[in-house]
């Protein structure tokens, strides 16, 4: 039995439920969308939080790629909290 079925019966290989994750993700995609769209008004921190949303959204998913044997989608999906916080600026921000 591998790590990835430990954690699936353990019920801890998500970090939220899909439901929660789904929200997450929409919420991220349209404070993006917001911030595209008030460009001109520098609506950094909605973009932050959209980044971070969306990172999170994929991030759920990495035991399932890892499940697959997916090593691109696992090491892309695995990634995406850090590239949200960089694509956010909230590294830049906190001196990061």
């Amino acid at each position: 039995m591998g790590l990835v079925e430990m954690l699936r019966q353990s019920g801890t290989a998500m970090l939220v439920s899909d439901e929660v994750s789904s929200v997450i993700g929409a919420i991220g995609l349209i404070a993006l969308a917001l911030s595209w769209h008030k460009r001109g008004a520098s609506p950094v921190r909605l973009s932050q939080v959209g980044w971070i949303g969306v990172g999170l959204y994929f991030f759920n998913d990495t035991f399932t790629y890892m499940e697959h044997d997916d090593l691109i989608l696992t090491l892309f999906s695995s990634d995406d909290p850090p590239d949200g916080y960089r694509h956010g600026g909230v590294g830049r921000a906190c001196g990061g």
